[in-house]
């Protein structure tokens, strides 16, 4: 569930010309009701052949059926080949063509709560922005 100023944050990002379609793909299912972004937490059901989130009840916010991270989020639908010998990371490059050193630097952004010496690469800065509009801070 996205608030409309968490919405108009993130809208711009989509435009992004090398992970726009990362965070097109998250917005979709974040804006739902019951899904809330989370970090360190993929929030999906490994074991479908289509992924999906698998259901986590919060006593704080019982109106909360599922928490996913970016990438949990932006795979949600999209065909599970981890069954058939495809790692996750390879999976996630070749449905949004990325490296895996830029996988693991958006999930690192995303998850951070703060920029750190180091932390220059586009992905990591573009992940750290997509959490900067998420919880505001």
């Amino acid at each position: 569930m996205l608030t409309s100023q968490q919405l108009n944050k993130l809208i711009p990002l989509t435009l992004h010309v090398k992970y726009g379609k990362i965070i097109s793909d998250a917005i979709e299912i974040w804006k739902k009701e019951n899904i809330c972004p989370s970090r360190f937490n993929f929030g999906l059901d490994f074991l479908e052949e289509t992924f999906k989130l698998y259901k986590h009840k919060n006593k704080e916010n019982p109106n909360i059926d599922h928490y996913c991270c970016l990438i949990g989020a932006a795979l949600v639908g999209k065909e599970n080949k981890t069954s058939k010998g495809i790692s996750f990371n390879s999976l996630v490059q070749e449905i949004y063509n990325v490296e895996e050193e830029e996988i693991l630097d958006l999930m690192r952004g995303f998850d951070r709560k703060e920029l750190l010496s180091g932390d220059e690469s586009e992905a990591f800065k573009f992940g750290f922005s997509i959490q900067e509009a998420l919880w505001l801070e």
